[in-house]
């Protein structure tokens, strides 16, 4: 295998009046919370391993015109081993793509019967690179429900309390597994060592004095599984981010994110 740990980026594109979602390795890539145009793009190593990877697409809604006929190019999707493929005005650059997708095109590759709305599409693609295989992938499978489990609760809420009592250090402990998995998907970018991280979180957002908007509330949050219950993904029931914190001192940072958990050392830790 050649270019060992190489960065691969995702760059993820959708017109207005369109609702659709992205899934690697049935780990949500790309899933907006609102009907909108979109985009997204950065490194995705930390959702894939060597060899045969899965992506899938989901796609609820989608923009036609006037006669009704389907919107080109609703949806795009691109990964790749070249950051410079996603700049505009870059010239001469061939980008090493590992995939390439477009909705509704795709389409045009699966029965009649099925080019219809919900439309699903899942399929493997190959990174033919050396990379550190993440850690969800060998996680213990997990049987719960929407309303998740004890233990995931006792985890939840120790993270919710971390920032609620302003224990800082308590709150990046938590986030350890985290910032382990982001360095070892890009273990050769020095800005990814989990001690840097660490250090770049606490400068840039936790000293800036983030409070909660909601404090933890089991009753509205869900407990989404995914890979047979390797994964548990936290968020609330309207689908906005579990963790929701805005910074005193600088209120355009904040802290807004869902949170994706597996078992690490016999207990549910977040990995994403």
């Amino acid at each position: 295998m050649s270019k060992p740990h190489a960065p691969i980026f995702h760059a993820i594109s959708v017109l207005g009046d369109t609702w659709a979602n992205v899934y690697i390795n049935d780990i949500p890539l790309f899933r907006p919370e609102i009907i909108a145009a979109d985009s997204q793009s950065g490194p995705v190593n930390y959702l894939l391993k060597p060899g045969e990877n899965e992506i899938a697409l989901e796609v609820m809604r989608s923009g036609k015109h006037d006669n009704g006929s389907p919107v080109p190019n609703t949806v795009r999707i691109a990964l790749y081993t070249d950051k410079q493929a996603h700049v505009p005005d870059a010239k001469g650059v061939d980008p090493d793509y590992l995939f390439q997708l477009t909705f509704p095109e795709i389409q045009s590759e699966v029965p009649e019967r099925f080019r219809r709305l919900p439309f699903y599409y899942r399929t493997t693609f190959e990174v033919p690179h050396a990379l550190n295989t993440p850690a969800f992938f060998s996680a213990p499978e997990s049987d719960f429900s929407t309303e998740g489990t004890p233990a995931l609760h006792e985890a939840t809420e120790r993270i919710f309390s971390t920032l609620e009592r302003g224990a800082y250090d308590a709150f990046l402990d938590e986030l350890e597994l985290r910032f382990a998995s982001d360095e070892a998907s890009l273990p050769n970018e020095p800005a990814m060592k989990a001690s840097a991280m660490r250090t770049a979180f606490m400068k840039e957002v936790l000293q800036n004095k983030p409070r909660l908007l909601r404090r933890y509330d089991p009753s509205r949050l869900i407990y989404e599984s995914r890979r047979q219950g390797q994964v548990a993904i936290v968020r609330t029931f309207d689908d906005g981010p579990a963790l929701q914190a805005i910074c005193e001192d600088v209120p355009e940072r904040r802290i807004w994110t869902d949170l994706y958990m597996v078992q690490h050392q016999g207990s549910w830790k977040a990995f994403a």
